[in-house]
C-alpha cells in the first residue's frame, strides 16, 4: 500500500468467518517488525502543527489523480508479488499472491473462486481427481488489480471454465463471473452463485457443480 501509495481494502467473508471460531496463527512482534517498514507518513493531524486537508480537486488536477490511481493499481501486482515471497521467508507461509492454484497444470476444467469457496474447492478437486476428472482450483485473493494476465495463462489450456460466486450483482450475475468471461474468449463457462448469506457450502457441493458443468 505503501509503495504504491493506494489504501488497501481487506474483505472477510460473513459468518463462517466472521461469527464462528477460526484457528488463527499469531505471528510474534519481532517478525511483524522485520516484515513491516518504520511508518512514516507524509501527512498526519497534528494539533502543535495544524493543517487543512482539502477534499476538493478540480478538473485539470483531478484527470492527473485518477491517472495516478491507475498506474498505482498497475504497479500494484508485482509489489503484491514481491510482499508475498517477502512475507514466506520471514513468517513461513505463502498465501499464493495474485492467485493461488492448486492442481492446475494438467487441468481440462479449472475452477475460478474467491476466498474460502477456493479454500473448499481444493478438497472438491482432489475427490474429482479420484473418479478421472482432471480438474484444478484457482482461488483469486486479489480482485483489484484484477490479475488478467494470470488467470489467461491459468485458462489457456483448460477445456471447462467453473465459476464460483457467493454473491450477485443484481441483472448481471456474480462479480468473478462477469469479469473472467470478459477476459476468456472461446471457452465453456458456468457459472454459479451458491453459499450467499453465510450458508455453508461442502466440497460436495462444488463438486456437483463441476459435474453439471459438464
Amino acid at each position: 500500500a505503501e509503495s504504491v501509495n493506494l489504501p488497501v481494502m481487506v474483505n472477510l467473508e460473513g459468518f463462517i468467518m466472521s461469527h464462528t471460531h477460526m484457528p488463527i496463527v499469531l505471528p510474534a512482534q519481532r517478525q511483524v517488525d522485520e516484515f513491516l517498514p518504520p511508518r512514516k507518513p507524509l501527512w498526519k493531524l497534528d494539533v502543535n502543527n495544524p493543517q487543512s486537508f482539502g477534499n476538493l480537486a478540480f478538473s485539470d488536477y483531478y484527470v492527473k489523480m485518477r491517472k495516478s490511481i491507475e498506474d498505482g493499481m498497475v504497479k500494484a501486482k508485482s509489489e503484491i508479488e514481491k510482499a508475498t515471497n517477502e512475507f514466506e521467508k520471514i513468517f513461513g507461509r505463502n498465501h499464493g499472491g495474485l492467485i493461488d492454484c492448486y492442481r492446475c497444470e494438467d487441468a481440462e476444467t479449472i475452477i475460478f473462486a474467491l476466498s474460502t469457496l477456493g479454500k473448499e474447492a481444493k478438497a472438491s478437486v482432489d475427490s474429482l481427481r479420484e473418479k478421472g476428472v482432471k480438474c484444478g482450483v484457482a482461488r483469486i485473493r486479489v480482485f483489484r488489480p484484477f490479475p488478467e494476465e494470470k488467470i489467461k495463462e491459468i485458462a489457456a489450456s483448460a477445456e471447462n471454465v467453473v465459476i464460483l460466486d457467493r454473491d450477485n450483482s443484481f441483472g448481471k450475475g456474480g462479480i468473478l463471473s462477469t469479469e473472467v468471461r470478459s477476459i476468456l474468449e472461446g471457452k465453456r463457462i458456468s457459472n454459479f452463485i451458491i453459499g450467499m448469506g453465510g450458508m455453508d457450502v461442502p466440497y460436495t457441493t462444488i463438486e456437483k457443480c463441476v459435474e453439471k458443468s459438464n
